[in-house]
């Protein structure tokens, strides 16, 4: 069991004997990790029962649903291979994971920030954590810091899907990013590859995304606002950063208060960044969620 502070999501996924898989380890599955705070110490307890993370939210005794974030959910979405590291095209090591991780809310809910912050009076600090035991890929050629900078016409070519990055749900100019069983449209628009990689069809993964890529045609054109530390800490995810392996945010967040962001169907899963690295892969997310027809924030 481990505790995080309230809907701080532990990214470390070490249920192994639970049927999740640590990170660097293969699974077809998606990690799904749900939350559950003991209000006296506002604390989040996380723990498997039956192969799911139980998410009750504890109030001096009784039990009360939590409404707006119902899980973190982190999705294997490619494994490379020996392929896509001998390309003279931007190689990816053989084994790099590319991992897509999601915000999945409940219907009216949508996601304002992504933080790291410092208790100026206790001096607690809640620290916003995207890490790995190896470096990021950062595509050198089309690879940006948020996905949604990425020109769609350019996510055919070589490795620019295996970029890492953060976004506002949008995995390149036009496309949202949706878990790969939700995939409306097959392989469109990353496939076939220009170059003829990510041809990977390692079942650890699950669906191919030669024939499901997690793409779908979206209009969205929202983007993070960016305050704090945040603007120089990206820097690891730009395409010039061949060696950032952690993001550590203690006093800075990515925002969207004047619309808060939900996912791009009736699911309300919102896809909030991309990493691929061939080492471990962890972390920890602050979260502010508001209902976007109550005016409830949770944080």
């Amino acid at each position: 069991m481990h505790t995080f502070r309230l809907m701080s999501i532990d990214l470390e996924g070490s249920f192994i004997d639970s049927g999740f898989c640590a990170p660097g380890r293969r699974s077809p599955e998606s990690y799904c990790f749900r939350s559950v705070k003991l209000f006296a110490k506002s604390i989040v307890i996380m723990r498997v029962v039956c192969g799911t993370l139980l998410y009750i939210l504890f109030f001096g005794g009784a039990l009360v649903a939590q409404p707006g974030l119902d899980s973190v959910i982190i999705e294997t979405y490619y494994i490379s291979d020996s392929n896509d590291e001998g390309t003279s095209f931007f190689p990816v090591p053989a084994g790099a994971v590319t991992y897509r991780i999601y915000v999945d809310m409940a219907p009216d809910w949508g996601l304002q920030a992504i933080y790291g912050a410092t208790n100026s009076s206790t001096a607690e600090v809640d620290t916003f954590i995207i890490r790995s035991t190896q470096p990021f890929f950062n595509n050198e050629d089309r690879g940006r810091t948020f996905g949604y900078l990425i020109n769609t016409n350019n996510i055919d070519e070589h490795t620019v899907s295996l970029d890492s990055w953060f976004t506002t749900g949008r995995s390149a100019s036009t496309q949202a990013g949706v878990l790969k069983p939700e995939d409306t449209n097959g392989g469109i628009p990353a496939f076939p590859n220009l170059n003829g990689l990510l041809q990977n069809n390692d079942p650890a993964a699950g669906i191919s995304i030669s024939g499901s890529d997690g793409n779908i045609t979206w209009t969205s054109t929202t983007t993070w606002t960016a305050v704090g530390s945040i603007p120089t800490d990206l820097l690891i995810f730009d395409d010039l950063n061949l060696a950032g392996s952690q993001l550590l945010v203690s006093d800075g967040a990515l925002t969207s208060f004047a619309m808060p962001l939900q996912g791009p169907n009736a699911t309300n899963k919102l896809l909030i960044g991309q990493f691929t690295t061939a080492g471990e892969f962890s972390g920890q997310l602050n979260l502010q969620l508001k209902n976007n027809v109550t005016g409830e924030t949770q944080q």
